[in-house]
């Protein structure tokens, strides 16, 4: 999410907080491991190396779960 500006109106400011607050709705619904990749990833800025290194699997385990995880979301957005 990006920082609010001075000039930002409050129409946009209700619609940023909206469409956050959907997201982390719909990342609450995820599968466990798709989650928890999905944020490591996304959010805590780690590469599918070093998320498969912690995790103790292939990388490509990696790379499916957060695909998925991004198709469910997808489909998420598309249904609300």
């Amino acid at each position: 999410m990006r920082a609010m500006k001075k000039s930002d109106s409050m129409e946009e400011i209700v619609f940023r907080k909206l469409q956050t607050e959907k997201l982390h709705k719909a990342i609450s619904e995820l599968p466990e491991k798709q989650k928890k990749r999905l944020i490591l990833h996304y959010f805590q800025a780690l590469t599918y190396v070093e998320i498969a290194e912690r995790e103790k699997c292939s990388t490509r385990a990696v790379e499916y779960s957060i695909h998925g995880a991004m198709q469910s979301l997808k489909k998420f957005f598309e249904k609300n």
